[in-house]
């Protein structure tokens, strides 16, 4: 389904956006209510046809491509433009810099949280089996979280690669 907007459509059909909406209206093309219109609905295919642009063995008319094309091109430098505008004004962060911050803040957590036991067992004069005890709690308690992170950025990783 080759869906287009009116604009678009009235191009292809060499007629101006009002006619477009006299047509819609009084039933001669099938239109939509996002002001959008379907090219393969039967009607505008007819439609297309007594205007010259000829569908050939159930494709979508080369002309009515060619404008699904630009927009595309069109949609994606507008999606570059809005994140260079974004990145511009703060709004967006690059992922390596995310990155970098989180590996940042757990790699240092990690280490203060490993070292815990060590101060905890000088200040309160635990035994060496305690501080094991503890020591072991706080790696395995920093262990689960850690490796169900990576399986999540794994899984993304692989996602894209494919």
């Amino acid at each position: 389904m080759a869906i287009i907007t009116r604009a678009a459509f009235a191009k292809v059909a060499g007629v101006n956006r009002v006619q477009m909406t006299k047509l819609i209206a009084s039933g001669t093309l099938t239109g939509r209510k996002d002001a959008y219109i379907d090219t393969t609905s039967p009607k505008n295919v007819e439609y297309l046809g007594k205007h010259g642009v000829k569908e050939k063995g159930g494709e979508v008319p080369l002309a009515v491509q060619k404008i699904i094309t630009d927009m595309g091109y069109k949609q994606s430098m507008k999606d570059k433009a809005d994140i260079a505008i974004a990145v511009s004004l703060g709004r967006l962060v690059p992922l390596e810099d995310v990155q970098k911050a989180f590996l940042d803040f757990g790699g240092d957590l990690s280490n203060r949280l490993l070292n815990l036991p060590r101060a905890f067992a000088a200040r309160h004069g635990l035994t060496r089996e305690q501080e094991d005890a503890l020591a072991s709690e706080i790696s395995t308690a920093i262990s689960t979280p850690k490796e169900k992170a990576r399986r999540s950025l794994l899984g993304r990783v692989d996602s894209r690669e494919h």
